[in-house]
């Protein structure tokens, strides 16, 4: 019997990847290539650990939660005023919060059973974003399961004849129930020791950016509440070797880390009261409260025909 698996269409338009030996699994659906259950196997306590929000259930757990699990961010990331912007004399609009890429089917392209349990999905520009984003572009999601770790790795072509620009990212939700019990007060945010740029957000519903930044220095957890999170806590890190984050109870000593060495900017975000904390690896993020232009927005990517933009991210399993 093969190590990993890949098992397509597992019900219509879900695929999963199983890892026999960690016995992990990961279950993707194609409306917006996203993770929405991730499974890990915790041998010291001899039990499955669901890790994402809400995992496996493609039902929102009410009509006030957030009804995603792990969102791809494409072609920008947050919110963009009035859904609509301008590049020069072009309008670009959005279907929403972090583009149209969520709302997309995306075909399966490739598997591979080999040295991971691996599936890349395909969105190409077509007649339904081409109404949103006047550019051809091809973009590829690689998720490999391998041993209990989860990568994602981002692959964005310009098939134009023109400069292209766009924001791209991903958006987990972290479980900080994890089918153990226990407070989302008790968890930690931490981030490696050493300096960092916080963006401000405004204090408005869909998290605009003032347009300003602090740097700061980190040791140990960082401070957060509900509020705060709920606002999102915004970060560049420039010092590659900080690019990792973690959430933590150390009442029920276990955890998660995400490793976003490729992207330059990470968001924290949870809804109050709800049992999970997001941990976001970001190229750019959300429109100022006074909008730029499309191609000033911060981290957004300017792009030459036929050039390839590659990042990948991944999640690590902290058990006990």
């Amino acid at each position: 019997m093969a190590r990993y698996t890949v098992e397509k269409e597992t019900k219509p338009g879900f695929d999963r990847l199983v890892d026999s030996v960690t016995k992990s699994a990961v279950f993707i659906k194609r409306l917006g290539c996203e993770v929405i259950g991730y499974d890990v196997f915790d041998p010291q306590r001899g039990k499955t650990i669901p890790m994402l929000w809400n995992n496996n259930n493609d039902t929102p757990v009410s009509e006030s939660a957030w009804k995603n699990h792990a969102t791809v961010l494409f072609p920008h990331v947050g919110a963009v005023h009035n859904n609509a912007s301008v590049l020069g004399a072009q309008k670009i609009t959005t279907p929403g919060g972090h583009g149209f890429a969520r709302k997309s089917v995306f075909q399966l392209a490739k598997v591979s059973e080999s040295d991971c349990a691996s599936a890349t999905y395909l969105l190409q520009a077509n007649d339904e974003t081409l109404k949103y984003f006047p550019f051809r572009f091809k973009l590829e999601i690689t998720y490999c399961l391998k041993d209990s770790r989860l990568s994602a790795t981002f692959t964005v072509t310009n098939k134009d004849t023109q400069d292209i620009y766009y924001q791209f990212g991903w958006h987990p939700g972290f479980s900080t129930d994890m089918g153990l019990g226990g407070k989302k007060s008790d968890w930690q945010i931490l981030l490696p020791k050493g300096k960092y740029l916080e963006y401000i957000v405004a204090d408005a519903e869909d998290s605009y950016m003032t347009g300003e930044a602090k740097p700061v220095s980190l040791d140990g957890p960082i401070a957060w509440n509900e509020k705060s999170l709920n606002k999102t806590i915004v970060f560049e890190v420039t010092d590659t070797v900080n690019r990792r984050c973690r959430i933590f109870n150390p009442k029920l000593n276990i955890g998660v880390e995400a490793v976003y060495y490729d992207f330059p900017h990470l968001g924290l975000w949870a809804g109050v009261n709800q049992p999970f904390i997001c941990i976001e690896p970001w190229q750019g993020m959300d429109d100022r409260l006074e909008q730029e232009p499309w191609d000033k927005k911060i981290g957004m990517l300017k792009v030459a025909p036929g050039v390839v933009i590659r990042k990948t991210a991944e999640i690590i399993p902290i058990l006990s």
